[in-house]
């Protein structure tokens, strides 16, 4: 995507909430010329597409014993042909006392300023919101049923459940694609 400077002279004078609707329109609009598109009413919108993790220090997790995921990542990947789905995701987990990456796949629909991701075999599904610029925030609907290579019906899996409030939501940030890899 290219950056593109803001040209309008009149923006600055305006103040910071007509200078967000300037730039969240332009990221929609943007965002559209690539096929891919989320966007909300007003000043608010976001193509999800993307790289995003959370990466939890040693200190944040002592504070919290009964968290479970120690990283996030999550690819967003835009997909056009297979209404009602507008994207794929992949999710990996770094979960504590575990070697290696727990992981599960799926798809996403629209699900008004946001993504409704149900991942495959019925492994669950999460739901996506842009939080800020450059962020979105992944909250478990129900039970995401995550799972070492190779993958199999039988297990094991690493559950997490949307009443858990210490491994039920994380804030993501948007990082380079390596991260996603």
């Amino acid at each position: 995507m290219q950056h593109h400077e803001n040209t309008d002279p009149i923006a600055p004078k305006r103040g910071k909430r007509a200078r967000k609707a300037l730039i969240a329109n332009t990221v929609c609009k943007s965002a559209m010329i690539s096929g891919f598109f989320l966007c909300a009413t007003g000043a608010e919108s976001a193509s999800l597409s993307g790289c995003y993790e959370r990466r939890y220090a040693a200190a944040h997790l002592v504070a919290h014993p009964d968290q479970q995921v120690r990283r996030v990542a999550l690819a967003v990947k835009p997909m056009s042909g297979h209404a009602p789905w507008v994207a794929n995701a992949d999710l990996e987990m770094a979960i504590r006392r575990q070697k290696g990456l727990v992981s599960v796949v799926g798809d996403c629909t629209e699900d008004g300023d946001a993504l409704l991701c149900s991942m495959d075999s019925d492994r669950g599904s999460f739901r996506l919101v842009a939080s800020a610029p450059g962020e979105v925030l992944l909250t478990i609907n129900s039970t995401l049923l995550l799972q070492r290579a190779p993958f199999n019906d039988a297990g094991p899996f690493v559950e997490l459940k949307p009443n858990d409030r210490e491994n039920n939501a994380f804030l993501l940030k948007s990082v380079k694609a390596s991260a996603c890899k």
